[in-house]
């Protein structure tokens, strides 16, 4: 499941962000080190079947009252049809009760999902520059107080 998820996320973002090989790297030990310490209780990872593989994902890390959301990604020949929107919507509704708020980071030019972040309630929280994983790039936190 990681493999198939930082492969997703590779062949994304090294063709729009012109990311090397540490971009899929870090989320490729961070979806295995998250499936190694699951917890049920406050985790929580759906993937997007699709006859070629994984075609989509999204996960929620949890922690004591916040949670994070990672890996949200569909493949391009997917997009277009709400599975990004309704990955979402499950990944916000697991959070429910559970936690207080709920975290995120992603990339300025990332309109479509910025659009989706937005529209559920999440709220621009710091912009900064990285160039961890080669040409620099605005990352952006949201964050979406749940109560």
């Amino acid at each position: 499941m990681a493999t198939a998820v930082a492969d997703l996320h590779d062949v994304y973002y090294r063709r729009h962000w012109d990311v090397d090989q540490r971009f899929r790297q870090m989320v490729l030990a961070e979806a295995t080190a998250f499936l190694a310490a699951f917890d049920p209780a406050r985790d929580e990872m759906w993937l997007l079947a699709s006859p070629r593989g994984i075609a989509g994902s999204v996960a929620i890390m949890g922690g004591a009252e916040s949670a994070r959301l990672r890996w949200l990604i569909v493949d391009p020949v997917a997009q277009g049809r709400g599975f990004g929107k309704e990955l979402l919507a499950r990944a916000v509704a697991f959070c429910g009760s559970r936690f207080r708020t709920v975290g995120l980071f992603t990339f300025a030019g990332l309109e479509r999902a910025v659009t989706l972040y937005e529209r559920t309630g999440f709220v621009l929280q710091e912009e900064h520059v990285d160039d961890r994983w080669g040409p620099p790039i605005v990352e952006r936190t949201y964050e979406l107080r749940l109560r």
